[in-house]
């Protein structure tokens, strides 16, 4: 005979503390991209001190950390979805209140996460091709 089981009773959903860590591992990632860029940066223009406190000061306010995007104008909202941060934050803060929605902000927390990494080694790569084109590779 057969034996139907209910999979909603056999399913254990996996716990918030691995969620969250995934989350943050793929936000790591995904923010990697902006490290690179950064570095690129660096690399060409070489004193970026005041340029990283200023992108740190972005992103508290761009990620929803502060305030939601909800309350922001629209394209402060947007520039802030853009960002990976926002979605590792997002899909944390879902996982935690068991809110429903999760799998949307999954897609789009690998989606930023991919593109910004992308985005990130592609300007990495051009500065350091800018940067020997131009010999500042041995100047300070």
């Amino acid at each position: 005979m057969l034996e139907v089981v209910d999979v909603r009773k056999t399913y254990k959903k996996p716990p918030v503390e691995a969620i969250a860590v995934l989350a943050l591992l793929i936000t790591l990632v995904g923010m990697y991209g902006l490290g690179f860029a950064v570095a690129g940066l660096a690399i060409l223009v070489k004193r970026t001190g005041q340029l990283v406190f200023l992108l740190q000061i972005l992103l508290l306010f761009l990620t929803g950390t502060f305030l939601p995007l909800d309350v922001m104008p629209a394209p402060v909202a947007f520039l802030g979805k853009t960002i990976p941060l926002t979605w590792g934050i997002d899909v944390s803060r879902a996982s935690v209140a068991g809110t429903g929605g999760i799998a949307t902000r999954w897609m789009w927390l690998l989606l930023t996460s991919t593109a910004s990494l992308a985005f990130g080694l592609l300007v990495f790569t051009w500065f350091c091709r800018k940067a020997r084109e131009d010999g500042a590779l041995g100047r300070y």
